[in-house]
Formats: C-alpha cells, sequence, structure tokens
C-alpha cells in the first residue's frame, strides 16, 4: 500500500513537473513576442531598428549638420543655408543654427551692448507681435489688418534706417559681405510685396510675410550681432 502510494506521489509530481515546463515555454515564447514589437520586418522580412530608435538616430544626425553649420564661418554657412532647396527645409534649419547661435551670443561678456539691443529690444518685438497675429487669425483664418498695419508701419521705419543707414555702412565696413547685404535688401522688397495682399485680408499672404520676416531676422542677425559684439557692426 505504501509502495502504491509512493508511486501515486511520484506520478503526481512528475505532472506538476510537466505542467510547469509548459507553462515556462509560453511565458519565454510571450517574451519572444514582446521583444519582436520593438523591431520593424521589412518587405524582405529582414530585421530592422525600431522607429524609435531610427527617429532618435536622425535627429542625432540632424542636430550635428546643425552644429556643423554654426561651426562655419559666417559667409561660408549663409551660402551653405542658401544651397537648401525646399523653402521650409531651409527656414527651420536656419531658425535651429540661429537658435544655437543665440545661445553663444548670450554668453558672450560683450553682448550687453548693440547685438543684445537688436535682438531683444528691436527684433524681438516684431518677432512677438507679428506671430501672435498669425496664432490669433490661425482658428478663422483671419487677418487683424488694423494691427498689421500698426506693426507694419513700425517695421517699416525700421527697415528704412537699415535701408538707408545701416546697411550701406556695413557695405563700406564689410565690403566681403556686400552680397549678403543685397540679399538683406531684398527680403525688404519682398515684405512689401507681401503686404497689399495681407493688408486686404489674406491670411495666407500673412503667413508668408510672417515666415519670410522671421527668416530674414534670423539671417540678419546671423550676419551682423558677430560685428556688433567686436564693435564693428556699425551702429
Amino acid at each position: 500500500m505504501t509502495t502504491a502510494m509512493q508511486r501515486r506521489h511520484e506520478q503526481d509530481q512528475q505532472q506538476h513537473s510537466d505542467e510547469h515546463d509548459i507553462v515556462d515555454v509560453g511565458n519565454d515564447s510571450e517574451g519572444e513576442e514582446t521583444k519582436d514589437d520593438d523591431v520593424v520586418v521589412g518587405a524582405d522580412g529582414m530585421y530592422s531598428e525600431s522607429f524609435s530608435a531610427q527617429e532618435i538616430a536622425l535627429e542625432r544626425m540632424a542636430a550635428e549638420a546643425t552644429e556643423a553649420l554654426a561651426r562655419l564661418p559666417t559667409l561660408e554657412r549663409l551660402a551653405e543655408l542658401r544651397s537648401i532647396e525646399d523653402v521650409q527645409v531651409r527656414r527651420q534649419k536656419t531658425k535651429d543654427v540661429h537658435a544655437l547661435l543665440l545661445r553663444e551670443w548670450k554668453q558672450d561678456r560683450r553682448w550687453g551692448g548693440m547685438g543684445r539691443h537688436l535682438v531683444e529690444d528691436i527684433h524681438v518685438s516684431f518677432r512677438r507681435g507679428f506671430e501672435m497675429l498669425v496664432k490669433e487669425g490661425e482658428m478663422r483664418q483671419e487677418v487683424n489688418v488694423s494691427s498689421f498695419r500698426q506693426l507694419d508701419n513700425s517695421l517699416h521705419h525700421h527697415h528704412s534706417i537699415e535701408d538707408h543707414s545701416w546697411f550701406p555702412r556695413l557695405k563700406q565696413l564689410h565690403p566681403e559681405s556686400r552680397s549678403e547685404v543685397d540679399i538683406l535688401e531684398r527680403d525688404h522688397r519682398k515684405l512689401i510685396e507681401l503686404e497689399a495682399r495681407v493688408a486686404s485680408g489674406d491670411y495666407d499672404a500673412l503667413v508668408e510675410f510672417v515666415e519670410h520676416l522671421m527668416d530674414h531676422l534670423n539671417r540678419e542677425e546671423m550676419l551682423s550681432v558677430p560685428w556688433l559684439l567686436e564693435g564693428t557692426g556699425g551702429l
């Protein structure tokens, strides 16, 4: 009797052990499936990196490209940016490079002079004002024409000083940069061309006006702030 009970007990233990092995195999399988969720199977059946890993790699490459552009001499940097054919891509890359340079300028011990005044006192008022117009009109795709004209009058006054006084002085002080200053002057004329459409209530024209202005300010600061920091900016 005792022997029979022992055999029965051993059989129960073996069955329990077998069931435990089955459960372990199932868990291992589920673990592998979870792991597979982190990879992407291509059309050729090959595994590739996960989307998140690819995105991280692309972001790292973009950051390195921005850093490389920021390290170039000013005229070479502006020429490289201008070589980007897609307008939106070019404007975004210019914005990214400008943001990196701005952080560096603010750490410069000479930042408290005309460079800071141009960026933080003059240009920032135009940036905030015109960007607010875009944001306020976005839902209904409309333009607050009265506010636009008020801001635009101030912008005209600022650009008039640049066109008739500051830009000619920059060309004299830095003749190697004459072509870049010419481009800034053409930017002013482009903005004037867009004014009539914006004043008629064309929201798309407002968006283009503001995007063009922001890009213009970014490039103008890239060109002029280093000179202003070193005291050769003509102001």
